[in-house]
């Protein structure tokens, strides 16, 4: 496989995740998720490792111009996914606590 294959998939393949990650933020959005009630529980090694992935892979990437509207952008979006999740959290353990 010559280096321009390499460079033409690692192209598509970031499309395809970009798309992809556009996709979710426009079902968070709309606020869809009323029927998802699936969870991820990660013992403390393996959410250890994911994190650890993250930071590197961050680490990795280059310096190139970041455009400020789009990261505040994504931090807003961010900041709306946590309260969500925070609220899920907190009716879960009201319902535990019940039990």
């Amino acid at each position: 496989m010559s280096d321009l294959d390499g460079k033409d998939q690692e192209l598509v393949m970031k499309h395809i995740i970009h798309q992809f990650m556009e996709n979710q933020l426009n079902v968070l959005k709309e606020d869809k998720l009323e029927t998802n009630n699936s969870f991820v529980f990660l013992e403390n090694s393996t959410l250890n490792m994911l994190i650890l992935s993250l930071f590197m892979n961050g680490q990795r990437r280059t310096g190139g111009d970041v455009n400020e509207d789009s990261q505040m952008k994504i931090l807003e979006e961010l900041d709306h996914i946590i309260a969500d999740s925070k609220k899920g959290f907190e009716e879960i353990i009201a319902l535990l606590k019940e039990i």
